[in-house]
């Protein structure tokens, strides 16, 4: 009875036993699901305290003052900035996908893993979109400082060539003067759409930042205003060397005609009546000469109009009148030198024309005086019709003889 209330007593503890070791299994499972979960949670909560002291370093370097820094300097954090966040984007995917796992294999703490993965995404893109906005501020500040240093460099180079248009024009060499003038404005047009690009660009600025617009649109008016300065200096030098080039083509043709009238009083000083054919050969040259006259006086008037038209110099001046002068003269000269000649050539006329009918006269006297005396009838009706001949050519004869003594 004793053995068997022992074994009774054997076999229930035993069972209590066994009991207690299936709960203490199943509490020791609680406890290492409850370690694994801890462990995991600090692993993730390790992961998002490190991430968040990253972004905090970011944060306080981006609400930072930084207006005394160098643009450079500021856009070169920024640049370095972009590349931080380029390098933690796959950390946060990581811890991200981690949150994500954790929630899926059912973890106790899954809301608040949930809650702290929301604020560190919300924290992130906080992160981002300052990043983004202080991108657009200093983008902007760079934009500013280039229209400046482009406006003021633009400014002293118009500065240069105003200096350079308000030189006046080379009288001395023409050609290579206007060459070199109509280089200058070819340089000045190819450098309007450098001025229209500092132009828009500084538009673009004053439209978003109201506060600069108008000391930006002030440094605006002032570059046009000097490049209309400049267009009108240049335009003004340019009608300069025009009518300078019109002054010395009026010279040019001036002395043309000067020299034309130089040779033509050479001529008529060679123009001389030695004899019957000189003063007859000088008489059509004079003719000529006259011809010619009437065709230069058609360009000599239409110098004097284009005189009218020019901004005529001192020279211009006296060249036209010394034209006006000699050319009058020389008209005088012709005219003088055709009755000269004409005179002559009466002169010489009237000598050969006297000397034929002197010679006429001497042998028709040497005829009558050497007549032998008539023999008979025959030879009488022969020297008396010989003598009505000579009679009727004498007649024929006097009227010429009586003209030449009427010009003589």
């Amino acid at each position: 009875e004793n053995v068997t209330d022992s074994k009774d007593q054997v076999e229930e503890k035993s069972k209590e036993l066994t009991n207690k070791t299936v709960a203490l299994d199943a509490l020791w499972d609680l406890v290492q699901k409850d370690l694994e979960e801890a462990a995991k949670l600090a692993r993730f909560q390790r992961d998002c305290r490190r991430f968040e002291n990253w972004m905090e370093i970011r944060e306080n370097a981006l609400s930072s003052d930084d207006e005394d820094q160098n643009i450079q300097i500021l856009a070169k954090k920024n640049d370095d900035f972009h590349r931080g966040i380029k390098q933690q984007e796959a950390k946060i995917q990581s811890i991200v996908e981690n949150s994500d796992k954790l929630a899926e294999e059912g973890h106790s703490q899954a809301e608040k893993i949930r809650n702290d993965k929301d604020e560190l995404i919300g924290r992130w893109e906080g992160l981002k979109a300052k990043l983004t906005e202080r991108h657009k501020e200093i983008a902007e500040v760079e934009t500013l400082q280039e229209f400046w240093k482009n406006a003021d460099e633009f400014s002293e180079w118009l500065d240069e060539k105003i200096i350079i248009a308000e030189q006046p024009i080379n009288d001395t060499n023409l050609n290579e003067g206007l060459q070199k003038h109509n280089a200058f404005k070819t340089e000045i047009e190819a450098n309007m759409d450098r001025l229209q690009s500092i132009l828009n660009s500084g538009e673009v600025i004053a439209e978003k930042n109201k506060e600069q617009a108008e000391i930006i649109d002030k440094r605006s008016d002032e570059l046009k205003a000097k490049s209309e300065k400049l267009h009108k200096l240049s335009d003004a030098k340019s009608n300069a060397y025009e009518e300078a080039v019109k002054v010395r083509q009026f010279i040019a043709a001036c002395n043309a005609l000067e020299f034309w009238i130089v040779e033509t009083k050479t001529k008529l000083e060679t123009a001389e009546a030695k004899d019957l054919s000189s003063a007859l050969k000088n008489l059509k040259k004079i003719s000529q000469i006259q011809a010619d006259i009437a065709n230069k006086r058609t360009s000599r008037d239409a110098l004097l109009d284009e005189y009218e038209k020019i901004e005529a110099s001192e020279k211009a001046t006296a060249t036209k009148n010394k034209l006006i002068e000699d050319f009058d003269s020389v008209q005088l000269n012709v005219e003088a030198k055709r009755a000269e000649l004409d005179n002559a050539l009466k002169l010489f006329r009237f000598v050969t024309d006297a000397d034929e009918e002197v010679d006429w006269c001497k042998e028709k006297l040497v005829v009558v005086e050497h007549e032998a005396p008539s023999s008979d009838l025959t030879q009488s009706r022969a020297t008396s019709l010989k003598h009505k001949h000579l009679e009727y050519e004498f007649e024929t004869r006097s009227a010429k003889i009586d003209k030449i003594l009427a010009a003589g």
